[in-house]
């Protein structure tokens, strides 16, 4: 929380060998080659889960990337993401609330049936490859009547999944808002 990452190959990544739950919230993620990677590490784990809240991800090759396949060296056309012949396919969500992710290559990659993305109150834009881009049947999801600012991209595949929000989803954002303006 509240961090500045820089320089990295991948800024923050979660590739865990034991199920895990990480929320990053309140950071400047920038001139990575990858910003946040989410990938399991083996098919022994059950899920691993990364919540960015409050964040500016910009200035990286992929600014987020899930990927239910695992992950390797990153580089710019699969965003350090293992294709399905790697073996791993375990499930993995990147939940993704009132973030700005501008100007990376891709903003937002998901990868693999199990790998989702979820957004909501966002803008991404500015991105000069995808602002949203999913692979091997990867979920984008949105949440409904939440609403993300998609605009400025070289180009952006569309979400390919909705959710109503819940009452405990709205608080849940409303609270992560007030924390925001908090700041």
């Amino acid at each position: 929380m509240d961090s500045e990452v820089w320089g990295f190959q991948t800024g923050v990544k979660v590739v865990p060998s034991t199920s895990m739950r990480v929320l990053v919230a309140n950071s400047h993620i920038h001139n990575n080659i990858v910003g946040v990677m989410n990938a399991p590490a083996s098919n022994a784990i059950s899920f691993t889960s990364v919540t960015l809240r409050n964040n500016i991800i910009a200035d990286n090759t992929c600014g987020t990337a899930t990927s239910a396949f695992g992950a390797t060296t990153p580089s710019a056309t699969d965003c350090g993401t293992l294709t399905a012949a790697s073996g791993i396919n375990k499930t993995a969500v990147t939940s993704i609330y009132h973030n700005g992710i501008h100007d990376n290559g891709t903003g937002v990659f998901a990868r693999g049936a199990a790998g989702s993305a979820e957004i909501a109150y966002n803008e991404i834009t500015g991105n000069f490859t995808f602002g949203l881009h999913r692979i091997d049947s990867g979920i984008i999801r949105t949440f409904t009547p939440a609403t993300n600012v998609i605009s400025n991209n070289a180009a952006s595949d569309a979400p390919n999944a909705s959710t109503g929000l819940t009452r405990k989803a709205k608080r849940r954002a409303h609270r992560s808002a007030a924390r925001r303006s908090a700041y």
